[in-house]
Formats: structure tokens, C-alpha cells, sequence
């Protein structure tokens, strides 16, 4: 869940980011264009670690079934002895 905040608010970011560089270049301000391509910057982060904790999620999900897959297989032989 915390991932799809995440993801939401690297958008969010993003958006206002190149919100801000447009208007600072309309307005030929220096500033709204370095905070603008921060903020873009800032929102691409947290778009990336957002897909990096998905990633790791899926990994300790698919470690956890294969665990789950070889301890049921060596019961199931122990069983048939």
C-alpha cells in the first residue's frame, strides 16, 4: 500500500515540477526553474523506489512459495518413506 502512496505522490512531483519549470521559463526566472527541476527529480525518486520495493516485495513472495513448495515436497516424500 505505502508503494502506491509512494508512486501517487512521485506524480504528484513530477506534474508540479514541470509545472514550474514552464513558468519559469514564461516568467525567464532562474529559480522556478531549478526548484521545478528538483521537484521533478524528486518525484521521479520516489516513483523509482516505489517499483524498487515492488520488486523486492515480489521477491520474498516468490522466496516464501518456493520455501513453502520444498518443505511441503520433503514432508510429502518423509510421509511415503
Amino acid at each position: 500500500m505505502r508503494d502506491y502512496i509512494n508512486r501517487a505522490k512521485g506524480l504528484v512531483n513530477e506534474t508540479a515540477g514541470k509545472a514550474k519549470v514552464k513558468l519559469g521559463k514564461a516568467v525567464e526566472s532562474s529559480d522556478l526553474i531549478l526548484d521545478g527541476t528538483a521537484l521533478q527529480a524528486k518525484g521521479k525518486a520516489q516513483s523509482r523506489e516505489a517499483s524498487f520495493n515492488d520488486a523486492a516485495d515480489d521477491a520474498v513472495a516468490e522466496g516464501k512459495a518456493m520455501k513453502e513448495a520444498f518443505e511441503k515436497a520433503a514432508h510429502d516424500k518423509t510421509l511415503k518413506g
